[in-house]
């Protein structure tokens, strides 16, 4: 069964962590998956964005747990699970690096106009997730859900994040990558898809709306 942490939003925090998030996509245009500088370990680092992913990607879930470096099924990983406190919700998230290249490539470059083509990076992130989904909705009428996660069924939603909107404006690509997210269903189920600089904005609206209401 998946060893999850338990945790709660510390909204000081959290406003100290976005400070620090919006100060690392403005200092930083490019930024790398792994290694000491890189996504992953600055969200490790920072448990209160990881948890309030949930609320922000996913409905409005509230997390009660997580767990970084997440196994599905003992076969394939994602980089954050997130969990409501019933354990029956999941947010499942799979980063990717944040560079010039991370959701598209140049195909073909001429002297006065280029063509891009959907990069390695990014399907290999989007078909991570079309494998989460596969498997778990191949084990859903099976004793291996309630095994792995402790619910006899779940509800969950997979989310990939990646590259940076300043290089999808460069290159006009932002309607693009709009409208293959917008339409991606995978098995009825969306496959949800974020900039780093749109889960930035995602997190700063879901934390005032969180402040308005403790003021309340």
């Amino acid at each position: 069964m998946l060893a999850l942490v338990s945790a709660r939003l510390n909204l000081p925090q959290l406003g100290a962590d976005l400070v620090a998030l919006d100060a690392l996509l403005a200092e930083q245009p490019c930024l790398d998956e792994a290694g000491p500088r890189g996504l992953q370990q600055f969200f490790n680092a920072r448990p209160n964005l990881v948890l309030l992913m949930s609320r922000a990607l996913f409905d409005g879930i509230a997390a009660a747990a997580y767990l970084p470096g997440c196994s599905i099924m003992q076969e394939f990983y994602a980089d954050f699970a997130i969990a409501d406190k019933t354990g029956s919700k999941f947010l499942f998230v799979e980063f990717e690096h944040a560079k010039r290249n991370s959701i598209f490539s140049i195909k073909t470059a001429g002297k006065s106009s280029q063509s891009y083509q959907w990069s390695r990076t990014f399907e290999h992130g989007f078909s991570q997730i079309v494998d989460w989904y596969f498997r778990l909705d191949d084990y859903h009428r099976t004793s291996k859900i309630e095994e792995h996660f402790g619910a006899p069924k779940i509800e969950y939603l997979g989310v990939l994040i990646i590259g940076r909107d300043h290089f999808l404006k460069q290159a006009g690509l932002m309607q693009r990558f709009e409208w293959r997210r917008r339409h991606t269903v995978i098995n009825s189920r969306n496959l949800r898809c974020f900039t780093f600089d749109e889960l930035a904005r995602e997190l700063r609206e879901h934390y005032e709306a969180l402040l308005d209401f403790d003021a309340k």
